[in-house]
């Protein structure tokens, strides 16, 4: 039983179906018996007071019978992890894994996915075999969008797809655990870059910081130099002194995140 069903499972069997068969039914006949009087008080042109006072008392009713049950539930919840995690020892996981975007898949002989051939195509001569497979699987967790680009270096971006910035992921063990650890490049700023086996472009305009303009950057994969330009295209000239020959379309985080 995976995790999430142990979760969501154990908790109503322990309650009980009857339980909350029950409590249904008592929540839904206290709002018709409510629903009802208020009507009956309305088209009578009676006063209103006492249906309002009605609702007022099943509505508090029904929050604390709620509020009641829902603590019960999340007690249950943290006792059937505690006792799950208990049970399997072997197995090392986060009660939030479940939001690990994993994707196995993507390297499988039978993908087709032709970016992802590619970039691995891209692994420098002195890193070759030697990228751990979660560099190209683990697309990051939560708000945290994360994309493999040229080894070591992923593309990232965090609660907003719109800004990227980039990791050196070279010295990191596990990114599920020690991605904090890793060095974040033009943070929260990339809006569109291009890259080859050997050269990442980059069009510049930083999300937290208006008075900086727009900025063109061209970084070295081999050794993390960096320049910047005035243009787009000076950018592409100066690329093209290096033998870039990547695209020269420049797409976005999104677009990005959208091949995989």
């Amino acid at each position: 039983m995976t995790l999430l069903s142990y979760l969501i499972f154990s908790p109503l069997a322990s309650v009980g179906i009857s339980h909350l068969i029950i409590f249904l039914f008592v929540f839904a006949s206290a709002f018709l018996i409510s629903l009802a009087f208020f009507v009956y008080h309305f088209f009578t042109k009676k006063s209103t007071k006492s249906p309002f006072i009605s609702l007022v008392i099943s509505g508090l009713s029904c929050t604390i019978i709620v509020i009641v049950t829902s603590i019960k539930l999340i007690k249950l919840v943290e006792y059937r992890y505690k006792d799950f995690k208990k049970r399997n020892k072997s197995i090392e996981f986060d009660l939030f894994s479940i939001f690990d975007d994993n994707r196995n898949y993507i390297i499988n002989e039978k993908n087709s996915n032709a970016d992802i051939k590619k970039i691995i195509s891209y692994e420098p001569i002195q890193f070759k075999g030697k990228a751990p497979q979660e560099y190209y699987t683990y697309f990051g967790y939560y708000d945290w969008y994360r994309m493999p680009l040229v080894y070591p270096f992923s593309m990232n971006s965090i609660d907003n797809i719109e800004y990227g910035h980039l990791a050196n992921e070279e010295n990191i063990n596990s990114l599920k655990t020690d991605f904090n650890d890793t060095e974040q490049i033009f943070c929260c700023s990339i809006k569109r870059f291009t890259f080859d086996r050997t050269l990442f472009l980059g069009i510049l305009t930083p999300q937290y910081n208006d008075s900086v303009g727009v900025q063109y950057v061209m970084m070295e994969f081999n050794n993390g130099s960096t320049q910047y330009f005035d243009s787009k295209k000076e950018l592409l000239e100066a690329a093209a002194q290096k033998n870039f020959n990547g695209s020269k379309d420049f797409i976005s985080v999104r677009e990005y995140w959208n091949k995989f």
